[in-house]
């Protein structure tokens, strides 16, 4: 008798894959944050000076404009996993310095999760290829059972972003590699999620935005999350927050023809790590907010068949919304 493999939740597959892509970003490495328009707003009238014109040509749409400075640094930490917040560079200013945890999160975010959209779902073709066939994912978006789904009902939907809120711009200021990545610049933006489409009684399609939080806060899950996760009625109503309006371009299959590219190596290398900690999730926790992995996690002390854990007490705060619809404590 074959033995009954234990679906996914689609959540944790989430949060690990998106973990192994933002830390595995090679932009920004071997940089810190200098400075940041979160500590100081006049930083974008200087630096408007110096993008003028491409000041001149942002959507008529945009209602903020945000700044993050990297300059070259090489780290000192002695933490040996990446770290899932920027890392503050030791001659930025004190106003950089004060940031809360919270901001520097939603700077790391912003930054990292630019241009993601495609890697995303990427990071699903190449995860569930390592599947074995029959492998099936479990799908949670609150406090509803969990339906189960074969991850090959997915499909990759592209939209064009139609009047931008938010423009983002981070710099990269390495001597002789000075780049800056732009968010929010263009009227009509591209943009893909992948869709699941749950079977049976409960039919619906369910979105999976993960780097969704490129676009700032409004970028963010239902309950917080550092992606959105929902079904699509609702990813639209919730993009009304990010944009004037949205546009269906196409819907097609997420198995993406190979090209050997060195971004393409980098992402299957995710999906692999993804799987190798899947498969070894008895010996090895996570952090559930973040994805973060170590041995000193901090438990949740409300659940005792399930081990539900996090990095820091930071996360465990963050992921309580989220967390107090399906925490054994509330049963």
């Amino acid at each position: 008798m074959s033995q009954i493999m234990e679906p996914i939740p689609l959540r944790t597959l989430i949060t690990l894959l998106h973990y192994e892509l933002m830390v595995s970003d090679p932009r920004y490495e071997g940089t810190a944050l200098f400075q940041t328009s979160f500590a100081d707003p006049a930083v974008i009238a200087r630096i408007q000076k110096q993008f003028v014109s491409d000041a001149e040509k942002h959507p008529e749409s945009i209602e903020k404009m945000v700044f993050h400075q990297f300059n070259e640094h090489k780290s000192s930490s002695k933490e040996p996993i990446p770290l899932t917040t920027c890392e503050i560079h030791p001659h930025a200013n004190e106003m950089v310095k004060r940031l809360t945890p919270i901001e520097v999160e939603q700077i790391y975010l912003e930054s990292r999760n630019h241009d993601g959209c495609f890697k995303a779902i990427g990071l699903f073709q190449f995860f569930f290829e390592l599947c074995p066939a029959g492998q099936m994912i479990s799908i949670q978006v609150g406090n509803e059972a969990p339906l189960i789904v074969n991850p090959k009902d997915r499909a990759c939907t592209e939209f064009a972003i139609g009047g931008p809120k938010l423009i983002t711009l981070a710099s990269t200021m390495i001597p002789g590699q000075v780049k800056t990545y732009h968010t929010g610049a263009r009227e009509n933006e591209d943009h893909a999620v992948v869709v699941f489409n749950v079977k049976g009684p409960a039919e619906t399609q369910v979105v999976v935005d993960m780097t969704r939080s490129q676009y700032g806060i409004a970028g963010r899950g239902t309950f917080g999350e550092r992606y959105f996760l929902g079904n699509i009625e609702e990813w639209l109503t919730s993009m009304d927050k990010v944009c004037n309006n949205t546009t269906t371009l196409l819907t097609r299959s997420t198995n993406f023809p190979r090209t050997k590219s060195e971004n393409e190596n980098r992402i299957e290398a995710c999906a692999k790590k993804v799987w190798e900690r899947w498969q070894n999730r008895v010996k090895e926790q996570w952090c559930a907010y973040c994805g973060k992995p170590g041995v000193e996690l901090k438990k949740c002390n409300g659940c005792k068949a399930k081990k539900i854990c996090y990095c820091c007490g930071d996360h465990q705060k963050s992921d309580w919304k989220l967390h107090k619809m399906t925490c054994e404590r509330k049963k």
